[in-house]
């Protein structure tokens, strides 16, 4: 069991994921925008950060700046969910670590398989 930090300003979305992830066994910890994403992310210091990119108050790509730049932070390991599907995107959340970048809509059972990965 994993103890992972869900980060997704989209209400639908947030509600399944949680559920699913649960179901397979994990404890999740939610936050519904990127700055209480990053107050949990300090607080709870999870064993994995699945983290929505476009979000209101702090985007994913800033929340994982700021882990990288925290040494207690900077080995969780990051899987962004987004709707931007550019090139651009996906290289920035590979330039800054993540493990994963998988576009929306995504498969529920990909995205657990990199769960089991990491």
């Amino acid at each position: 069991m994993k103890k992972i930090l869900l980060v997704e300003d989209t209400p639908t979305i947030r509600e399944n994921l949680t559920e699913y992830l649960e179901l397979s066994g994990h404890d999740v910890v939610v936050a519904t925008n990127g700055q209480e994403g990053w107050a949990f992310l300090q607080a709870e210091q999870p064993d994995l950060v699945i983290c929505d990119v476009k979000m209101p108050l702090l985007n994913g790509f800033e929340i994982k700046e700021r882990a990288n730049q925290d040494s207690a932070l900077k080995d969780i390991p990051f899987i962004f969910l987004s709707a931007a599907a550019q090139k651009v995107d996906v290289a920035r959340g590979q330039t800054l670590g993540a493990v994963a970048y998988l576009t929306k809509p995504f498969d529920m059972k990909d995205l657990l398989s990199w769960v089991d990965k990491v």
